[in-house]
């Protein structure tokens, strides 16, 4: 759902690869839905997967920080969030982590206002 329309100033490439990051990692975390809300120049990805550990999320945009795997199968480097506050840096985005043990991540995306 989109209440109002925003502009977004980024190399198209980068803004792909954050969503698609953000959206991975919590289809990746989570056996349950995961939504994505866009509402007032906001994006937020919400899945309902364990949660990540506190140590990890004051780690974040650290390479390869990851936290504990459930199953010990699943693949990954540590690199998709240090991506995503590369690029939330590079063009002054607002990103913050939340995390609830046993009730799921929300990862949120701000970016700011573009006068045109």
């Amino acid at each position: 759902m989109v209440s109002t329309d925003f502009q977004i100033l980024s190399n198209p490439l980068h803004l792909e690869q954050v969503i698609e990051n953000l959206v991975v990692n919590a289809l990746k975390h989570t056996s349950d839905l995961v939504s994505i809300t866009v509402k007032d120049s906001v994006i937020e990805v919400q899945d309902q997967g364990d949660g990540i550990p506190a140590e990890v999320v004051e780690r974040l945009g650290t390479p390869f920080n990851r936290g504990p795997h459930r199953s010990g199968r699943e693949k990954g480097s540590g690199l998709g969030l240090a991506w995503v506050q590369s690029v939330v840096v590079l063009y002054s985005w607002n990103f913050e982590l939340r995390s609830s043990a046993g009730r799921g991540a929300c990862a949120v995306l701000k970016f700011p206002a573009f006068e045109s």
